[in-house]
């Protein structure tokens, strides 16, 4: 599809609009988790409205659809969240981070193969991001695959020996393994 230059104008304020001051309201890198006020839900539904809008103008964005993700992912919006990064998967064949995002929502999901094909998807498409493989080692460990989840741990590891989540979730394997602890569920093992 060919925007004309009234599209991309067009389009380009709505992007604009939708990731102005956004960044502070997503679960990406850094950013740690917190309670959302209702006026931040509010400014969230506003958010994907305008990139429901840009979307119109130019149905291919990878950038809105992304964003329309992990809106919903923050909202809880589990569903509309895998609906949309799995569009995201599917229209940008290079990205690591749709597949990694749309696994920790499929698991949130309790979709657990769909959520270890994403993020097996994920290292595939960028085998030396850490947390593209530590994500894909805490799926494995929650769905039982402890040989091939210690395997992802070491290629962790291997880029960064003080990753924190590597090493947790090199101790937690080899605590299960050892039946001095329980398996953790995905929600447990994200507290």
């Amino acid at each position: 599809m060919v925007l004309d230059k009234q599209d991309v104008e067009r389009y380009q304020q709505c992007y604009d609009a939708a990731t102005s001051g956004l960044e502070g309201y997503l679960l990406l890198e850094g950013n740690a988790r917190r309670a959302l006020t209702d006026g931040d839900v509010v400014i969230l539904e506003q958010k994907a409205a305008l990139f429901k809008e840009a979307l119109k103008i130019n149905p291919g964005s990878f950038p809105s659809i992304f964003f329309l993700g992990k809106i919903y992912q923050r909202l809880e919006d589990y569903q509309s969240a895998l609906f949309y990064l799995e569009e995201a998967v599917n229209n940008h064949a290079s990205d690591c981070n749709a597949p990694m995002e749309a696994s920790i929502v499929a698991m949130s999901l309790d979709l657990t193969a769909r959520a270890v094909r994403y993020s097996e998807e994920a290292v595939r498409r960028a085998p030396d991001y850490l947390n593209a493989i530590t994500n894909h080692a805490a799926n494995l460990f929650v769905t039982g695959n402890d040989e091939k989840a210690l395997e992802m741990v070491a290629a962790a590891l291997a880029i960064d020996s003080e990753d924190p989540i590597a090493n947790m979730l090199e101790q937690m394997i080899l605590e299960v393994k050892q039946g001095r602890r329980i398996r953790p569920t995905f929600h447990e093992l994200i507290r």
